[in-house]
């Protein structure tokens, strides 16, 4: 998600929220891309499938969980593209980690 200005702490890696999107990665921290603010958020489980589902407004729902934790932030959007992993018929979901212990 694309915005004009950033709405976070400097320096902030990650942004956890208890809404749609358990975490934020600032991806225009540490060197890539810092003309532009960019934050991808990283959605897996019944999360990533409630938010798949025909007729989500899923920016619409990011856009509210964002302002919820920052107040107003609809005037900084200015794009975004979603990947959805677990629709694409060649990745079929790509996210994989070892389990503690």
């Amino acid at each position: 998600i694309r915005f004009s200005t950033p709405f976070w702490e400097p320096g902030t890696g990650s942004i956890y929220g208890a809404g749609p999107v358990p975490e934020y990665w600032v991806s225009s921290e540490g060197g890539r891309a810092q003309q532009d603010y960019v934050l991808t958020a990283l959605v897996n489980g019944p999360k990533a499938e409630a938010l798949s589902q025909p007729g989500v407004d899923v920016m619409l729902l990011l856009l509210a969980d964002l302002s919820e934790m920052f107040g107003d932030i609809s005037d900084y959007y200015i794009s975004h593209h979603i990947e959805d992993w677990g629709n694409n018929p060649h990745i079929q979901c790509a996210y994989s980690y070892d389990k503690p212990g």
